[in-house]
């Protein structure tokens, strides 16, 4: 277990050097990726709740895995938070995935205002069962549970292209129309 941690740990240091920097491009758009099920994993609270991502079927939502120590991560919350706003939560919905421990996301909560609830991967499961391989990683599901779109990097999350894939991503849910 202590070889499996330092291995990540060595791996995320790794990727905060090519990805976590400040100076990180930010991109405009998802990429379309071929429909496959969204990984089955199980996650914590910052209350040590266990929370699982399969809550979320018959709505869409994006998986974003993030970190406290990744700039563009924490450049892109206030983003994430608007566009969580912008979308019926019946129908959408953001989980941020934080690659720390719960201690750190409490003392990053301290210091920095966050309006998504986030979710804590601090062994890196779900990382490895979504093969995230840079922060931030974001993927786009749809109601069914198939990962439709991904994004790696930091993403301009204001973007019309974006916002027209998710809203036809909520378009295509029984009864659920997307928002104009």
């Amino acid at each position: 277990m202590v070889k499996t941690a330092l291995s990540l740990v060595l791996w995320l240091v790794s990727l905060s050097s090519v990805y976590g920097g400040s100076d990180s491009p930010t991109s405009t758009a998802l990429v379309r990726v071929d429909p496959h099920p969204a990984p089955a994993v199980e996650l914590s609270t910052l209350s040590n709740e266990d929370y699982r991502l399969e809550n979320y079927r018959n709505k869409v939502y994006l998986v974003h895995f993030w970190a406290t120590w990744c700039t563009p991560c924490v450049k892109e919350l206030p983003e994430l938070s608007g566009l969580q706003h912008d979308f019926d939560p019946n129908n959408f919905q953001i989980i941020a995935i934080a690659a720390d421990s719960h201690k750190a996301v409490r003392e990053f909560l301290k210091k920095n205002q966050m309006a998504l609830q986030p979710l804590i991967d601090q062994y890196g499961n779900a990382i490895h069962h979504y093969k995230a391989q840079a922060f931030p990683t974001t993927f786009l599901i749809d109601q069914k549970g198939m990962v439709r779109y991904q994004a790696i990097g930091q993403v301009n999350w204001n973007a019309t292209e974006i916002r027209r894939a998710i809203g036809g991503l909520i378009a295509q849910v029984p009864g659920k129309e997307a928002p104009e």
